[in-house]
């Protein structure tokens, strides 16, 4: 099943960020507010508003990016914030840089106001990585 999501908008900040690379420097435009299309699913599908059958002689404001009853808006800047000022490592209690993307589940709730999210690591506190001991090397 793939994601009921889909990207209707973004305003993007003016100025550029800089990010250098083997093939030359390259410049992109973040994000300030993205509006998210989030398909209600209503035939089982996530296509029951038309969005992957899009046909050219429908009106404009029949498109599925103007349902604006279905639209989540982010502001990866707040989220950001959020992360930062309260996120917490499960584990070790530590907190996250500014920007940081920690290791932590799908089906997390994400970023809540005044409260850590549940369940997220930084990357060396997450021991997902390590294989587990069998019988014989515990010894």
């Amino acid at each position: 099943m793939h994601d009921p999501k889909v990207v209707a908008f973004e305003v993007k900040r003016p100025w550029p960020v800089k990010r250098a690379h083997t093939l030359g420097d390259t410049r992109f435009y973040p994000a300030i507010v993205r509006i998210w299309h989030v398909d209600p699913e209503t035939d089982g599908t996530d296509r029951s508003c038309g969005r992957l059958s899009y046909v050219e002689g429908r009106p404009w404001w029949k498109h599925p990016r103007w349902h604006i009853w279905h639209w989540e808006i982010q502001i990866p800047m707040l989220q950001n914030f959020q992360r930062w000022a309260w996120g917490r490592c499960s584990k070790c209690g530590g907190r996250f840089s500014w920007g940081y993307s920690p290791i932590g589940p799908w089906s997390g709730g994400g970023p809540r106001w005044f409260q850590s999210e549940r369940g997220i690591y930084h990357h060396g506190c997450d021991r997902s990585d390590m294989k587990p001991q069998t019988d014989s090397a515990k010894g």
